[in-house]
């Protein structure tokens, strides 16, 4: 059996284990566990490679910046635009009917990479990120090839991990704080980007599911720690929403 089957198996009461009997390494950004200084020029079977050797089952995971295949309308993938001994910077650039949607990264060695701030400098700033989130609703088809890619890449020994934004995290294109910055500052804007970013995730979960990813992947960029206040109000919903969602279609949810 490869290591998906006996993850599904378990995971669908198939057996008569009580707890998973091996340990999954989610895998995104792990230079350090390939012996490289810079996360960025890991490939996905290298990550692959150390962890299926030191006993685990890693499981790549595909960010919302890795949804799309290379080169597509839609990727919001980095590129490279400067680098020193100790930084690398970068930007994700989309054309929207509003200009280009920008936004800046930056990557430490021996660290990932990280959002540089927010992107949103006006209000045709804000409706080039409302577009990109709406338009991302019609490209599913894409978003199923992207998996489909990464799965012939790194085989069925390999789980993918799909991870898909909470509303609060704001499509993961703004620094983390810039949530509570955004909530007092544009109530009215903040509120639409919640609702949007949420019926987009609600629209893509079934592809994921569909074209073949084994864990839909959420809340993992740090805001669901800011309090239990926040946890509550913006959080725990659309929490309890996705894993109905993932259940419905047959997938396999990870908090």
């Amino acid at each position: 059996m490869t290591n998906r089957e006996k993850f599904h198996d378990f995971v669908r009461g198939k057996t008569d284990e009580k707890f998973l009997p091996f340990p999954i390494s989610k895998t995104a950004f792990s230079a350090s566990a390939v012996g490289k200084s810079w996360a960025t020029d890991v490939t996905n079977c290298e990550i692959r490679d150390v962890f299926l050797k030191s006993g685990c089952i890693p499981s790549v995971i595909l960010g919302e910046k890795e949804w799309f295949p290379k080169g597509h309308k839609l990727s919001l993938e980095p590129v490279l635009t400067d680098q020193n001994d100790d930084v690398r910077k970068y930007k994700s650039r989309v054309d929207t009917p509003y200009g280009v949607l920008e936004i800046e990264l930056f990557e430490s060695i021996r660290q990932s990479i990280t959002i540089a701030g927010n992107p949103v400098k006006s209000e045709v700033d804000f409706n080039k990120i409302l577009w990109y989130i709406k338009e991302v609703r019609n490209y599913t088809d894409d978003i199923r090839e992207k998996i489909e890619h990464t799965r012939n890449e790194v085989g069925d020994d390999c789980l993918i991990t799909f991870f898909i934004p909470q509303p609060y995290e704001l499509y993961c294109i703004f620094s983390r704080e810039e949530a509570i910055y955004m909530e007092y500052d544009h109530p009215e804007k903040f509120f639409e980007l919640q609702r949007e970013i949420f019926d987009t995730v609600m629209h893509v979960i079934p592809a994921a599911i569909e074209a073949g990813a084994d864990l839909i992947l959420y809340g993992s960029v740090g805001t669901e720690l800011y309090s239990p206040e926040i946890f509550e109000k913006y959080l725990l919903a659309p929490s309890i929403a996705y894993a109905s969602e993932i259940r419905k279609h047959g997938g396999v949810s990870s908090f």
